[in-house]
């Protein structure tokens, strides 16, 4: 989602959390500004904040509105529903809501607003370094003789944006995070939308192809950037040989045996399963999938629940549950038809015998560990906090639902890249702690009328590819 890229980029850029809005039409990021006075000065501040980040955002389906900058202008009231059109089937009226209001809604200081404004080049009186810096050059002919790789080149009104196709800082920021920026008047910027390369201006930029465009003290500057800031890449030293990793090259003979016996699995409960694949081994990872409704969530369920049964503990992030509503369906599973008690005046609606809720609280107690929402879903968060679980209380089976619930933000590339490395970084930590992760990942939508197989799961290749088992269910 946009919206969700914007708001993820100013706060790794100092903003404070927004409250998020959807208006019926489109979302809107609203942020607490303090002892601002309704002048001129402040006006263009906001205006070229806006341009800024349209700039940056804006692309063929979704564009960052640039016009909401005066302060006259009425906002939605949410709770009302917008009613622009006609009300069709494919675009029906939505009633606007708030989406997500922040544990604390503090104010953004005003640097923040002009460091992200700063990004549009200045329309600059002539000076000699205005001349040096655009006078005879031409970033055609720069992009031709340097074999610079361009995604797409386009007209943001009258501002040229030329996307590059990979950063020339890091070459893991794929296309579209950084780019070019032509005013009219011939001032141009650079931006890299990862904060690892923010600090870099299109001065910098020249310098990377053009060492000598500048003086001297401008390239020294440049090279201690790119010292401070960690991105020049290291030359490749090959690992030698030592004992304590021990032969690079094993015989035959040197590959202990495999024994079977000493194969540890966690019985899934679903005998067929248990017969086919001994269990879910330890040291490997599951990917589980299915469309809406298929059972995955009562699947998973029944799964955590036999564990414990035989005295495995269990660690579950769940993105998209709430812990109540996690804890009730795990506890009327664990409760069983016998002591469910329907509620007659709702469909499927079941209470449990009080005795037994209690029984079944002091048997999961230190058992099951559900991970706190409030500590947010950034992945290297979140596999930081399961490696503490895992030593802390022994957990063997770890639960990620769902793939698409992680904020994948920190890591380098497009969305596969991103899923490439979050899943590799599961099966690592499942082999190097000897756990058993399963992760939950959605299908895609135009799979919801067919039979699923491997390639129905929305996301990267690798997702499937690098795990040991694939379920998917029906």
């Amino acid at each position: 989602m946009k919206a969700h890229e914007v708001r993820n980029y100013l706060i790794s850029e100092g903003f404070s959390d927004p409250v998020v809005c959807c208006s019926g039409s489109g979302f809107h990021l609203l942020y607490k500004i303090a002892d601002w006075a309704n002048n001129e000065e402040n006006k263009i501040l906001i205006e070229r904040f806006l341009k800024a980040l349209s700039l940056l955002f804006s692309d063929e389906s979704v564009k960052v509105d640039e016009v909401v900058w005066n302060a006259a202008r009425i906002d939605k009231l949410y709770g009302t529903v917008a009613r622009t059109g006609a009300n069709t089937k494919e675009r029906p009226h939505r009633l606007s809501k708030i989406v997500l209001i922040p544990n604390e809604f503090k104010p953004t200081p005003k640097e923040y607003f002009q460091k992200i404004a700063d990004i549009l080049p200045k329309e600059e009186k002539k000076s000699y370094e205005s001349v040096r810096l655009y006078e005879n050059f031409n970033i055609d002919e720069f992009i031709k003789k340097h074999n610079i790789e361009v995604d797409k080149d386009v007209m943001n009104g009258s501002i040229r944006k030329i996307v590059l196709k990979e950063c020339p800082f890091n070459p893991e920021h794929k296309a579209p995070d950084s780019a070019l920026f032509i005013m009219p008047s011939g001032a141009i910027g650079f931006r890299c939308l990862h904060a690892s390369c923010s600090q870099y201006s299109f001065k910098d930029f020249r310098l990377k192809f053009e060492p000598n465009a500048y003086d001297k003290k401008d390239y020294n500057e440049f090279q201690f950037k790119q010292r401070y800031y960690g991105n020049i890449p290291k030359p490749f030293e090959p690992v030698k040989e030592d004992s304590e990793k021990g032969k690079k090259w094993l015989t035959i003979k040197d590959i202990k045996r495999q024994d079977e016996s000493e194969l540890i699995a966690i019985p899934t409960g679903f005998l067929q399963l248990d017969k086919a694949i001994k269990g879910l081994l330890l040291g490997e990872c599951t990917v589980l999938s299915g469309i809406n409704a298929s059972g995955k969530s009562s699947w998973l369920d029944i799964v955590m629940l036999n564990a414990i049964q035989r005295g495995f503990k269990v660690a579950c992030w769940s993105g998209e549950l709430q812990d109540k509503n996690l804890k009730r369906w795990l506890m009327q599973a664990a409760a069983g038809k016998s002591y469910l008690i329907k509620n007659t005046q709702y469909e499927n609606s079941y209470d449990i015998d009080n005795k037994v809720y209690g029984r079944i609280e002091d048997w999961l107690q230190g058992k099951f560990f559900l991970y706190n929402n409030n500590y947010g879903s950034r992945f290297e968060q979140l596999l930081s906090d399961l490696n503490d679980i895992i030593d802390q209380e022994k957990t063997q089976l770890i639960i990620v639902d769902n793939c698409m619930a992680v904020d994948l933000d920190g890591k380098a590339g497009d969305k596969n890249d991103k899923q490439k490395q979050f899943i590799l970084s599961l099966v690592n930590l499942a082999k190097v702690k000897n756990v058993h992760i399963i992760v939950v990942c959605h299908p895609r939508k135009e799979a919801n009328n067919s039979l699923l197989r491997k390639e129905s799961i929305s996301g990267s290749g690798d997702l499937t590819n690098a795990v040991q088992n694939c379920f998917i269910i029906h």
